[in-house]
Order: structure tokens, then C-alpha cells, then sequence
């Protein structure tokens, strides 16, 4: 629980680097928040955090703390003070991290305590980071970039601290990520910034979004938060959450590329492994058209599925290359592929195997929605071969195959 009388420990960031002052031993240091930023995008549970004792500061890593601590909604923000009720300090490509295993807020967000710079090398806090107070008497000096840090802070979360993925305009007037503002008014009809009591309902804000890509794209982003909006676009668009597919969400990935300069620790694990699995599905759909070739379409399509206890399919994400009459109306799932005019190109001609002049057509302006998504199998149509989805027939090479 927040204290109005909580200090920093002064000079206790040496002490817990050189493992002097230990939670074992009894310790219970108080630190301030300089910033604090989600690891791995906006509905990321663990939390990169810069931590000061008003003349050192250090990186600390927490993996559901700070999360638990933001869906509270208490004092939890840039600026407050932390006590560290459980630590220990690791050595990550030999820098010394401090990993929260238990914390609470001491104090409520305040400015910056001092002027401190990083142990033991000396840098500077991150710019963005919370900033000191103006000396008595004088007006604060107009920082350069102030008009951009406002800009910023309009597409920034109140709820996570992070820029908006999928941004929204709530009652309050207020611009929130989708999934966090959903979760908070599913609890508390109120407003997360004034308590006072708010409506449910929320606007899409496609300038917000527009507002962070051209903001990172000038520079004005650190590559941490950088890397974690990109990371957490690409996830959205593979899963048809935000338009554009799977080339846009390729865009992403690569814009997520670290900096030459970049610290091993600061490489995001979620980028890897989505690059990894795009490298790997290019080289799967590459085999698999290499196998439809030479008339091996059904073999590859089995030797290259694992099915899971739940019936879902993990596969290279490759169109069907043979007709299958045996999915399951109700039962049976297929994603349609990504590519809008390819989709509608096989649409407009018989599927392989079909009736002759069978072809299932296109609405424009309405088959183009079916692209990317998933969805139930409501009917098997022989004679076309497609199936029947949300009351259109789709050919089944524009399918991909998800639950059988």
C-alpha cells in the first residue's frame, strides 16, 4: 500500500548490484520508476523497467508484477516509488539486471528524484523517461520535442503505458488499446483516468495508429517501444485482428530488425520466433507446391500436419492441393488465404476437379471480407468442390485447412 512518507533509499542501487543489500538478507529497498515499458508488445505480461535511487539507476525485469499491478489501476505510473520486497540480480550479456519477484507502490507518481545516470557506466535515463521538477520561482524551460512527447502521449495507453496497437476513442474522450479499455469496462463502468462513471461504448481510431507509425518512422520512438509495437502489429494482422495479412504483418517483422548497436538482451524473442515461422512457411509452401507437381499433394499435406488432442491442425499454412469431400459441416474450420485477388481469381473459375463452367463467382465488395479469416464449415459442395461459409461458396485451393 502507497505511504505519503515514502523516501528513496539513497545510493541503494550499488548496494543491490553488488548483492550487498539483498531481499534474503532482510532488505526491502524503495526506488523510484524513471519508466517502465512492456517486453514484447501491448498485452505483454512481463515489464522492462529503469529504476533510480535518485543518483544511480539500473534495468530491472518483471514478469507478471507490474502486469498484476496496472490491471489494479492504483498508483502504479512513471514516477512512483517501488518497494522491492522480493529480488535477485542476474548477469545477462554482462550487464547486471535486477528480476522483480515481488513488489508494491511505496509512493504515487512524482517527478524525477535527481539527476541519476546508469551503474556503474554512467548513461543517461532514456528521454521519455519521467522528468524533474521545475526549480521554485521559474517556469519550466520548453524542452525540445515537447510537442512531439504530446503527441505521443495522445496514442499512449493510460492503462498499459504503451503505444496503441488497435487504438479506440472511449466516452471519457480518451485513446486506449482495444483489449486493455475491453477488460477494464468489463469490471468498472468508469473512466481509468477520472474514476468518474463512463459508458461501454468505443470508436476505432485509425488516426491514433497512423499517429504511432509516423512518429516511429521520424525517429521520435525509442527502439524498445519501437520494437514491441511492430512485434505486437505483426501478431494482430496474422490473426486477421487488424487488416492488411500476412505480407503487411512480414513488414512489421522486418521493420522490428534491431540496431547494429543494439544489446543482446534488448533483441525481442517474440520477433525471432515469428520470423522464424515465416521463413519456415515460405519453405513449406514452396514444397508443397513442388509435391502438387509431381502428384504428391495429398502425401505432403499429411506428412506436413501435426494434429494436436484439440482436432486443430498446426500446418504450413498452405492452401489445400487435393479435394476433400470428408470435412465436417459444424464441425470442420478453413481459413481463406490472405491474398485478395488471388482469392478472387480462383473464385472466378472452376476449382480443380469441378463441373465444368461451375465456378462458384465473386460479390464484389463482399468476398473480399471472407480473406485471412476463419471460419466453420457450413456445407460440402461436391459438385463445386468448395464449401459453404458464412452463406458463400469458397473453392477449396482458396482454403486452408485449420481443424478437420
Amino acid at each position: 500500500m502507497a505511504t505519503v512518507d515514502a523516501k528513496v533509499d539513497e545510493g541503494v542501487v550499488e548496494g543491490i548490484i553488488n548483492e550487498s543489500v539483498t531481499s534474503d538478507g532482510g532488505d526491502r529497498p524503495v526506488l523510484q520508476v524513471a519508466k517502465f515499458q512492456p517486453v514484447g508488445g501491448a498485452d505483454a505480461t512481463r515489464h522492462k523497467l529503469w529504476l533510480t535511487d535518485g543518483s544511480r539507476w539500473v534495468y530491472a525485469m518483471a514478469a507478471t508484477q507490474v502486469h498484476a499491478l496496472l490491471q489494479e489501476g492504483g498508483d502504479f505510473a512513471p514516477g512512483c516509488l517501488v518497494r522491492l520486497l522480493k529480488y535477485s540480480v542476474n548477469d545477462m550479456a554482462g550487464r547486471k539486471i535486477v528480476i522483480l519477484i515481488d513488489l508494491e507502490v511505496a509512493a504515487g507518481p512524482q517527478p524525477l528524484i535527481g539527476a541519476p545516470t546508469a551503474y556503474p557506466w554512467g548513461e543517461s535515463l532514456p528521454s521519455d523517461a519521467v522528468g524533474p521538477a521545475p526549480r521554485r520561482g521559474q517556469k519550466r524551460p520548453r524542452a525540445e520535442g515537447t510537442f512531439a512527447e504530446a503527441v505521443l502521449a495522445s496514442v499512449t495507453c493510460p492503462i498499459s503505458h504503451s503505444l496503441v496497437v488497435r487504438p479506440v476513442l472511449a466516452e471519457d474522450g480518451k485513446c486506449y488499446e482495444r483489449e486493455h479499455i475491453e477488460r477494464w469496462l468489463r469490471k468498472k463502468k468508469s473512466s481509468p483516468l477520472t474514476n468518474k462513471p463512463m459508458g461501454t461504448h468505443l470508436t476505432d481510431h485509425a488516426d491514433g495508429r497512423g499517429l504511432v507509425s509516423s512518429a516511429i518512422e521520424n525517429g521520435l520512438v525509442d527502439a524498445d517501444a519501437a520494437t514491441a509495437w511492430h512485434v505486437a502489429s505483426a501478431r494482430l494482422k496474422i490473426v486477421a485482428a487488424l487488416p492488411g495479412g500476412l505480407d503487411s504483418a512480414k513488414e512489421h517483422i522486418a521493420a522490428a530488425a534491431p540496431s547494429p548497436e543494439c544489446e543482446r538482451e534488448e533483441a525481442s524473442p517474440e520477433r525471432e520466433a515469428l520470423l522464424e515461422a515465416f521463413e519456415l512457411r515460405d519453405r513449406m509452401l514452396a514444397l508443397v507446391k513442388r509435391g502438387d507437381r509431381l502428384g504428391l499433394g495429398r502425401e505432403f499435406e499429411r506428412l506436413l500436419t501435426v494434429e494436436h488432442p484439440s482436432g486443430v491442425v498446426a500446418a504450413a499454412g498452405a492452401p489445400m492441393t487435393t479435394w476433400r469431400g470428408d470435412l465436417v459441416p459444424g464441425q470442420s474450420r478453413i481459413r481463406i488465404i490472405d491474398d485478395v485477388e488471388e482469392f478472387q481469381r480462383l473464385c472466378e473459375r472452376p476449382a480443380p476437379g469441378a463441373n465444368e463452367d461451375s465456378e462458384v463467382g465473386w460479390c464484389e465488395d463482399e468476398m473480399e471480407e471472407l480473406a485471412g479469416n476463419e471460419y466453420k464449415v457450413d456445407g460440402v459442395n461436391e459438385q463445386h468442390r468448395s464449401y459453404m461459409v458464412d452463406d458463400y461458396c469458397v473453392p477449396f485451393d482458396a482454403c486452408i485447412l485449420v481443424k478437420v
